[in-house]
């Protein structure tokens, strides 16, 4: 399985090192029908950083795939809860308490 790994900075000052990055990878995926994304080593994001990882979902769904963001960091999960969009990145229900 053809996995990316995330970075430890997901935030505006990264997002178009990232954005290329994940470019690059996902084009080289075909027709690959889930994409797996390594969120665990993310220790800093903010509201840039999500949008970068709500393209991505988009992107993946007009390519017929499903994005799969694996082990997300308690930054990561924080922050996605946050801005509400924790049930549509990740594979946890949006109300889920935090541990």
């Amino acid at each position: 399985m053809n996995r990316h790994l995330l970075p430890r900075e997901l935030t505006i000052h990264t997002a178009a090192d990232t954005h290329r990055a994940l470019l690059a990878w996902s084009t080289g995926l075909g027709e690959t029908p889930a994409w797996h994304v390594d969120a665990s080593p993310v220790e800093d994001t903010d509201g840039a950083g999500v949008q970068l990882l709500l393209s991505l979902s988009r992107s993946a769904a007009q390519a017929q795939a499903t994005l799969h963001i694996e082990t997300p960091s308690p930054v990561l999960e924080r922050a996605c809860r946050t801005l509400g969009v924790a049930g549509l990145l990740l594979d946890i229900t949006a109300d889920r308490s935090s541990t």
